[in-house]
């Protein structure tokens, strides 16, 4: 009761107000509105049962992004449901973990400064960070720890189910200078649009190899196909699927795997049980298949209960 109270008060004390537009903020917000109004509306009807649940949060999503102010998206209910982390005490947790890295005064603190966009709310007990920023930014330890490789020596990404952008920010804040492919849905590629360009990181929709830091955004798998095999280079690309890969049908990922079998690093997290799917026995045979040319960390996450993170680097 008591600690519940104190993040309350915490949260009271160290919430700023919405900054006021910025002619740049209305362009772009008028950019959101005008391509996330083209888009149609997900069926919910005649689908399958694992699509229906994100059908229907495509549909509340654009629902808000046309009905309610975009410069605060991190603080709709769908977002708060499907991607941002709240002020857990898990996340403490994972800020205490970085905290105790020799690099967090020159790194980590720097790396997880928060920006107003989406106007994220502070985490009680590092304000200057949100709960969201710094659980990517443990992702990225973790995966650091069990490969020996940090994320700025490597110069490609390709991230299934990237969100609003916020791992593609993080990379960038920790000196990534490479090529970060995002692909997610539709509404979700215009919200990463929005969200990156409003802090200055250009996203395309093709890949530019004249230019450094790009972040490219696409929701059709025909385009992914040809924009990993004309630019993933399989001695420096990552694969990122944080609780994205385990929850969508088993053909899909069948097909994403078998575009990134020639990547170098994996980080992957995911859920014991997705609907009828045991990830655990998927996972297990993953890495069972590969295990000769790739070193896997399939471990749980403690403070996670019922979650594992899946690590490879190549051998």
């Amino acid at each position: 009761m008591l600690k519940n109270f104190h993040k309350k008060i915490s949260f009271f004390v160290n919430d700023r107000p919405l900054p006021k537009a910025t002619n740049r903020d209305q362009e772009l917000t008028e950019k959101l509105l005008k391509s996330v109004e083209r888009l149609p509306s997900e069926d919910t009807s005649t689908c399958a049962p694992s699509e229906k649940e994100w059908n229907e949060n495509v549909n509340r999503l654009k629902q808000l992004i046309l009905s309610d102010n975009p410069r605060k998206f991190l603080r709709w209910d769908i977002l708060t449901k499907t991607m941002v982390v709240g002020n857990d005490d898990f996340v403490l947790s994972e800020l205490n973990h970085l905290k105790r890295n020799s690099n967090w005064n020159k790194r980590w603190s720097k790396a997880i400064k928060e920006v107003a966009v989406g106007y994220p709310k502070p985490f009680y007990k590092h304000p200057d960070s949100s709960a969201t920023l710094i659980h990517h930014a443990y992702h990225i330890s973790q995966f650091e720890k069990r490969t020996g490789v940090q994320i700025e020596t490597t110069d490609f990404v390709f991230e299934f189910g990237a969100g609003y952008g916020s791992m593609c920010r993080l990379f960038y804040n920790l000196g990534f200078k490479g090529t970060y492919i995002m692909f997610d849905m539709p509404i979700f590629c215009e919200l990463q649009k929005y969200f990156l360009r409003c802090i200055g990181i250009p996203v395309y929709t093709t890949t530019n190899p004249r230019l450094e830091r790009i972040a490219v955004s696409i929701s059709g798998l025909e385009k992914l196909r040809e924009l990993l095999s004309n630019n993933a280079s399989a001695r420096n690309a990552i694969f990122i699927a944080t609780w994205s890969i385990s929850e969508v049908p088993l053909k899909l990922r069948e097909e994403i795997f078998s575009l990134v079998s020639d990547f170098s690093f994996f980080l992957m997290g995911y859920q014991n049980q997705f609907g009828k799917i045991d990830n655990i026995k998927y996972f297990d045979s993953i890495t069972k298949d590969s295990t000769k040319s790739i070193q896997w960390h399939n471990f749980p996450i403690k403070h996670l209960p019922g979650n594992h993170y899946l690590i490879g680097a190549r051998r």
